[in-house]
């Protein structure tokens, strides 16, 4: 059986004065012009997303067998119309605790996302 090939210490080890690349990467220097450009960066792309018409062309009915027609909200509630969510927790899954406030956690996310997208 043959002996491992042995490491020239010259070459292809780490030099002492060689910082890691993560190091050199967060030094004032380079942090801070980069915290800088992804802030204005995402300043910019923020502020062009507001520019968008607040009205939008009257969308095509839903597919049958979409999630929005087996939901049951056929028609959008009005302005200024009480929502109500509600959670049914059955017992034969035999859910427990956590799973049932990852639903509701869930619910509560998409019902958030709807109310953004009616304003």
């Amino acid at each position: 059986m043959a002996a491992p090939p042995r490491r020239n210490p010259n070459h292809g080890g780490k030099r002492k004065d060689e910082e890691p690349w993560l190091a050199a990467g967060i030094r004032p220097a380079n942090f801070l012009p980069g915290l800088a450009i992804g802030f204005l960066l995402g300043l910019l792309l923020d502020l062009s997303s507001s520019w968008r018409p607040r009205f939008s062309l009257p969308s095509a009915p839903a597919p049958r067998g979409s999630k929005r027609a087996a939901a049951g909200s056929s028609a959008a509630p009005a302005p200024g119309e009480e929502l109500k969510m509600v959670l049914v927790v059955r017992q034969d899954l035999k859910m427990g605790a956590g799973k049932i406030a990852s639903q509701c956690a869930h619910a509560a996310t998409g019902l958030y996302a709807d109310l953004l997208a009616r304003c």
